[in-house]
């Protein structure tokens, strides 16, 4: 695959997580399974990601990989968690926003 498939993709699921102790928003995690994914359901191999911290791109990648099955979810939590290092610093129970794609490609949030 070229920059050019990963810069066009379209994500399925998108995370947005705050910072535990000020509950401001810090990362958005867009995920995305390759060759194609449903909310909900487990999936292992590749994933492409793109992550962005206050607005600003940080990570861009399509070479994650889950040995273990994982949710679209699951995914972006593990690669937030990879990224910073920092296991526990982000409230991912409680996000900002939680989203993923229908069959027709429209966003719909989840609230919680």
């Amino acid at each position: 695959m070229s920059y050019t498939d990963l810069r066009d993709f379209t994500p399925e699921y998108r995370l947005v997580v705050s910072d535990f102790n000020t509950q401001e928003m810090v990362y958005e995690i867009e995920t995305e399974k390759l060759g194609g994914g449903t909310h909900g359901r487990t999936y292992v191999g590749n994933w492409r990601a793109v992550i962005k911290r206050n607005g600003e791109e940080i990570f861009r990648s399509q070479d994650f990989v889950t040995g273990t099955p994982h949710t679209h979810r699951e995914a972006a939590i593990e690669l937030i968690e990879y990224l910073t290092d920092d296991i526990g610093a982000y409230d991912c129970s409680f996000p900002i926003e939680e989203a993923f794609t229908d069959y027709d490609g429209n966003w719909v949030y989840i609230t919680q």
